[in-house]
């Protein structure tokens, strides 16, 4: 779903958030924290958008707010809801349902769709426990990614 103009309200979040990774107070970030900023304001567009959008900087290695409002208000928003993503972690349960390995669920994560480094992955399963045959409840987890981000991923 194609990113709507940037509100006021959003631009003035996206400034806060810019100022933030503005380590050195000059009104820049570096094209490397680009992704950071975006995804701090919970936009989810794909890395290879964002790489994308890095590249068009050519060289560059720093860009102003303006810039960064104007690249924010072009990306898209990866989609999807709860039932889409219990259905395809279905595949994966083994005798309890609504359950599955730990290490596969880092598996899919880190190789399938758009996949995640070690470090998002371990950031993305802060706060899941497993169970002692090392499971998990995948719903539970479906649930806490999606409520703080309004059904979208």
């Amino acid at each position: 779903m194609p990113a709507s103009i940037v509100s006021e309200e959003e631009l003035k979040k996206a400034q806060a958030h810019f100022s933030i990774y503005d380590r050195t107070g000059d009104g820049t970030i570096s094209v490397n924290d680009i992704g950071n900023v975006i995804r701090s304001l919970n936009r989810n567009p794909l890395n290879s958008e964002i790489k994308k959008s890095i590249e068009s900087f050519g060289k560059k290695t720093k860009i102003t707010f303006p810039e960064f409002a104007l690249l924010l208000s072009s990306l898209h928003d990866v989609q999807g809801n709860p039932e889409d993503f219990k259905n395809a972690l279905k595949v994966f349960e083994k005798d309890v349902k609504g359950h599955m390995p730990l290490v596969e669920l880092r598996r899919v994560l880190q190789n399938l769709g758009e996949k995640l480094e070690s470090s998002e992955v371990d950031r993305v399963l802060s706060g899941i426990s497993d169970d002692p045959e090392g499971n998990i409840d995948y719903l539970r987890f479906i649930d806490k990614i999606t409520a703080s981000q309004d059904l979208s991923l």
